[in-house]
């Protein structure tokens, strides 16, 4: 809002009325002196309509009153319903309506054609390639003179004076690389103390980029004090104080906070006065309110186009620079796309620049977003930026008339009854004697003038005042209804008279004009009416609070004087199901005193009693502690988590049948498109219909179909997808239901890497933080600090699993959000850090150290100095063996330490880390050293062996090393003339194939699963290894030549031992080969290598037992 002082406004309130027509005074009246008169002209609306301004229904009928206008094209832009949104439940709200969206300010709606035209570009890109730069109605290399046109006719420039491209803040250091040019004294930035972030960072870093510092550079505008908005006239008085030392003058033509509009002329106007020049950021401006950047003279603007002109988030910006500052010379930062387009494309070093502002243009536009951006310019090109701000000067047809002859041409009943700072009753007898008439609509201007009074300047009347002013409304409502059947009737005892001198009496008391006017202004304040309302709400609130809870500790006392005879506290225990299906659901377990009456009896008495067992014994219920200790309580505890553990079934439940509900109206669906098809594909998709791969297939395509907006038969007939359905059919056909079964289990294999893709990039985007109000930000840190604080309660008590889970709850409600400002985002992070470092500690305590990892990165990234978060990422990579980054955690611990007063003791923690660290890759680096022979030797590449019961027996009595020389291994000596070779690198990649295959998640779980099922036998882990790496050792095979069969993996093994024994040895293929023997044998390494497993069996089944248990759970 500006701060300049409002007129009165000329809304008829007929056309407010529901049924009453929209004239455009009332638009008129809404734009006037840049909608100074808006706010009272919407509280008359919703005066008339009985509801406050904010009201849903005030919305809704301006809308309809607006929906016969060219700016109304509400049906243009697609508007988020209310069940589509997050956080909503359906059960509160009619999930098809659609929400009432008040953000454009931040990210416009999307116009229903940008869908259109992207997807347009995206099929020209797949169906011409690079040739699109060139071909098509809109070629891509000149596509951004789409837009240039419409978007200048919005901020009133020339077409030539406009260029889109880049962002909005990159625009705006293109511009103060042209226009601030600091000389001398000459060299400073005035700007609003309140400016944008993103502003102030451009100011702060051009003054940099300068050599200058910016904290006497910079010059800031600051309101008077205790207001919001500043006023222009303090702002031309700065700029003619700064004088020759002001360099640029930069603000935002609407102020992205407070919304007040600047009077840009006037502004631009004084900074060329002292010879500065003025530079405007209209972010909030464009599509919002009517500009006119070269008639005012501005040097220079930037702005967005996501917000109020809808081209999506992130969209290119828009560029303005004056016709008097073009082909001037202007210093600039040049690129290709700047040059004439006849030489752009020459590639000579010689710079030839566009004439208009497309030589600022540093590249060629981005298609997606300029096509998206057109699609709202579409819309906008219906109107124009007069009409949507409701100008409508031209047509207007202004008569100026007598009383008598308005109430001959139009009666009593079309003169307004309020509206435009007298009513109706106060017309006719106020003495005013002329009324405007605006195309066919009365209104009313009393004599002389008068100016609407701001209502948050009005000063508060006392409740004497207030009594008389409703005794005034009462008296004028009462004179008003009798002048509608009779009206000579004269005044009566108590009524209002108003007579010429502007004075009205009520009951003996007089009241000037002013005072008069005072009450009126205030009558209309709907928030003044709300706030008592509300204050008489609070007061009721707080008497039922006492109210309850009196009656709370009433019944308090009376449930424990009742226990004696008739204990039902442990009526709470679920009893619906039993012990043992309430066990087999999964749910936690409850104490068994839980269910012990006697005990819950003992525990009401000592809550009644005793303030050491109940903190909350003297507390008040609307402390928030007061229920953080009731959920602490063990019984409530188990209660809550017994909840949460129904509430995760349920929605897992739920999940499934909708899915499977989903898939049964899909099946139907396709059966009848199905019989919509062609013969031929009937007859091929018929016999193998009831296979669940040809459904699945088949549902495929119907998405496909829904995503691009084709017919399902359409997309059947493509050739690719006949191929998919013939090769299936081929298939089944050859292999029967072995094939089926197959296919089935790589199609799953396929949708689970997409699943665990989409669950990344999901994960990515929750890791983006928003920015959250004070009251939502105050919400989620008392969350946090109470989950906190309960995690360390259980910690200290020994429950390491709640403990965890309360951290973990935590960290999920503070992971989403971030302050607007610095300062409140280092408490949020600090909170959240700590929160994460102890979620670290617990996880590493209950073994699962992938969790323990994650969170504890998580920590690092928000407190990147905090040496606790270091540490506990060190030990957490311990845990998964990562010992180099383990070492790397603990140099940065080094440097974070410095400083402080606790460094010796930091460091001496370190350096007993770095101790177990280096013993652990001692003892690694030895047990290669005495096993690289040995694991060469127990067929590193899982040769499947059949061995008969005699030789196996003859095995068992051999010793090891007499054992080891029997095995065949790629170190033995094999006589083979005809058998393939490979070079040295060949033999090295191979085995880093091999090495890279073996490392796979999955198979390393199977080879875990493996040891757990042989309880870590070496015999049987080995006979049952080579069926579980021939698949992955195939691959391998077939790329280096080899017959993918055991085989060919006998013939791979002879022409690798060529270079790990005899003159070809090479340490090269030796190191390689035993990297590959660690990977292959995984947990087993270690027993698989050594001579002796009886003294290692301990530690191998502690390896694969309860630590392993505990992270799969």
């Amino acid at each position: 809002m500006p701060n300049a002082k409002r007129n009165g406004s000329s809304i008829d309130h007929h056309a407010l009325t529901p049924g009453g027509s929209l004239d455009s005074a009332w638009l008129t009246s809404l734009a006037t002196n840049h909608g100074r008169g808006a706010k009272s002209d919407l509280q008359n609306a919703a005066q008339a309509l009985g509801a406050s301004v904010s009201a849903v229904e005030v919305a809704k009928f301006l809308d309809k009153k607006f929906q016969d206008l060219p700016s109304f094209q509400r049906a243009a832009f697609l508007v988020p319903s209310k069940g589509g949104l997050p956080g909503i439940d359906p059960a509160l709200v009619r999930v098809d309506e659609e929400c009432v969206y008040l953000v454009g300010n931040s990210l416009g709606l999307q116009p229903s054609r940008t869908r259109v035209l992207v997807s347009e570009e995206l099929d020209k890109w797949a169906k011409w390639g690079v040739n699109g730069h060139f071909t098509g109605d809109r070629p891509w290399m000149p596509i951004d003179e789409t837009v240039i046109q419409q978007s200048a006719a919005i901020v009133g420039a020339e077409k030539d004076e406009v260029a889109i491209m880049n962002s909005l803040t990159v625009n705006l250091h293109l511009l103060f690389v042209s226009f601030y040019r600091p000389e001398g004294s000459r060299n400073r930035i005035m700007y609003e103390a309140s400016a944008f972030g993103s502003d102030y960072f451009a100011f702060e870093s051009q003054a940099r980029l300068h050599g200058l510092d910016p904290t006497k550079v910079l010059l800031p505008l600051n309101a008077r004090t205790g207001e919001e908005l500043l006023h222009t006239e303090d702002i031309v008085s700065a700029i003619q104080a700064a004088g020759d030392s002001l360099a640029v003058v930069c603000l935002g033509t609407v102020q992205y906070y407070t919304g007040q509009y600047f009077d840009v002329k006037a502004i631009t106007e004084a900074a060329h006065a002292v010879g500065a020049m003025a530079i405007w950021d209209c972010a909030h401006a464009v599509g919002n309110v009517d500009l006119s950047l070269h008639e005012w003279g501005v040097d220079g603007a930037c702005w967005c186009n996501y917000k109020y002109l809808n081209a999506g988030p992130g969209a290119i910006g828009g560029f303005f620079v004056h016709r008097k500052h073009l082909n001037k010379g202007l210093p600039l930062l040049a690129g290709w796309w700047g040059q004439k387009q006849a030489v752009r494309f020459n590639m000579e070093h010689s710079w030839d620049p566009e004439v208009d502002a497309g030589a600022w243009r540093l590249s060629n536009p981005p298609v997606l977003q300029t096509v998206s951006l057109l699609a709202s310019l579409e819309i906008f090109s219906r109107t124009t930026m007069s009409e949507l701000r409701g100008r409508f000067k031209k047509g207007i047809k202004v008569e100026k008339m007598s009383k008598e002859e308005a109430d001959k041409k139009f009666g009593v009943s079309s003169w307004p009854t309020w509206g435009c700072g007298a009513s109706k009753f106060d017309w006719e007898y106020s003495g005013t004697e002329t009324a405007y008439i605006l195309e066919g609509e009365v209104t009313v201007t009393p004599t002389g003038e008068w100016s609407d009074a701001d209502p948050a300047k009005i000063e508060e009347l006392s409740g004497e005042d207030l009594v008389k002013h409703e005794k005034f409304l009462k008296a004028k409502e009462e004179a008003l209804s009798q002048l509608s059947t009779k009206r000579s009737a004269p005044a009566k005892d108590g009524g209002v008279s108003l007579r010429t001198t502007q004075q009205s009496r009520l009951g003996g008391a007089a009241f000037d004009e002013e005072t008069a006017r005072k009450l009126e202004a205030i009558a209309g304040r709907a928030a003044q009416d709300a706030t008592r309302r509300e204050l008489e709400k609070a007061k009721e609130a707080s008497r039922a609070v006492a109210d309850a809870q009196a009656e709370a500790q009433s019944s308090l006392q009376a449930a424990v004087a009742h226990l004696s005879s008739e204990p039902k506290a442990a009526s709470l225990m679920p009893t619906w199901i039993s012990d043992d299906e309430y066990r087999d659901l999964g749910y936690p377990q409850m104490d068994p005193k839980f269910r012990d009456r006697e005990w819950h009896r003992k525990q009401l008495q000592l809550d009644s009693t005793d303030p050491r067992h109940n903190p909350n014994l003297n507390r008040d219920q609307s402390d928030p502690e007061f229920w953080y200790h009731a959920a602490r309580r063990p019984f409530n505890k188990a209660l809550l988590r017994t909840e949460q553990h129904w509430n995760a079934r349920r929605e897992v439940w739920l999940k499934q049948f909708e899915q499977v509900k989903d898939m049964n109206q899909r099946r139907e669906l396709l059966s009848d498109l199905l019989e919509d098809s062609p013969a031929d594909v009937k007859r091929l998709v018929t016999p193998i219909l009831h296979y669940s791969i040809t459904m699945n297939v088949l549902i495929g395509f119907l998405e496909k179909a829904e995503r691009t907006r084709r017919t399902f038969e359409e997309v059947l007939l493509d050739e690719e997808n006949l191929n998919v359905l013939r090769g299936i059919r081929d298939r089944i056909d050859a292999k029967g239901d072995q094939a089926a079964d197959e296919m089935l289990q790589e199609y799953d294999a396929r949708s689970r890497l997409l699943a665990f893709d989409a669950q990344e990039k999901k994960e990515g985007e929750e890791q983006e933080r928003r920015v959250a109000d004070v009251t939502t930000l105050a919400q989620i840190m008392n969350w946090g600090q109470k989950c906190k604080k309960d995690g360390l309660v259980e910690w200290e008590q020994g429950n390491y699993a709640e403990a965890r889970a309360s951290w973990r709850q935590a960290h999920e409600t503070l992971r989403p959000f971030k302050a607007a400002d610095n300062e409140t985002n280092e408490l949020l992070f600090e909170l959240h850090a700590a929160v994460l470092k102890n979620l670290a500690q617990a996880s590493m305590k209950l073994g699962y150290w992938n969790e323990a990892t994650k969170v504890s990165t998580l920590a690092t990234q928000l407190c990147p100095e905090d040496h606790k978060a270091w540490f506990r990422r060190a030990c957490a990579l311990e845990g998964m063996g990562s010992l180099d980054e383990a070492e790397r955690c603990l140099q940065k611990i080094d440097e974070c330490s410095v400083g402080r007063p606790d460094r010796l003791r930091i460091a001496k923690d370190t350096q007993a880390k770095r101790e177990k660290l280096q013993a652990l890759r001692e003892r690694e680096q030895a047990s290669l050293k005495r096993t690289m022979e040995k694991a060469l030797g127990r067929s590193v590449f899982s040769e499947e062996r059949q061995v008969d019961d005699e030789k196996e027996a003859a095995l068992d009595s051999l010793e090891p090393d007499e054992q080891r020389r029997a095995l065949p291994t790629p170190n033995g000596i094999f006589q083979d003339s005809n058998r393939k070779h490979l070079t040295r690198e060949g033999a090295k990649d191979l085995l880093h194939a091999l090495r890279d295959a073996y490392r796979d998640s999955t198979f390393q779980k199977q080879v875990m699963k493996l040891a757990r099922d042989v309880r870590g036998e070496k015999r049987p882990f080995l006979a049952n290894l080579a069926k579980v790496a021939l698949p992955l050792q195939k691959p391998v095979l077939e790329k280096f030549g080899f017959e993918p069969s055991e085989k060919g993996l006998k013939e791979m093994m002879r022409a690798v031992q060529d270079y790990t024994r005899g003159p070809k040895a090479d340490a090269g293929v030796k190191r390689a080969a035993d990297e590959t023997t660690v990977a292959l044998y995984g947990v087993m390494y270690d027993t698989l290598t050594r001579p002796d497993d009886a003294a290692i069996r301990p530690q191998l089944e502690a390896r694969l037992g309860r630590g392993h248990d505990a992270e799969d759970a």
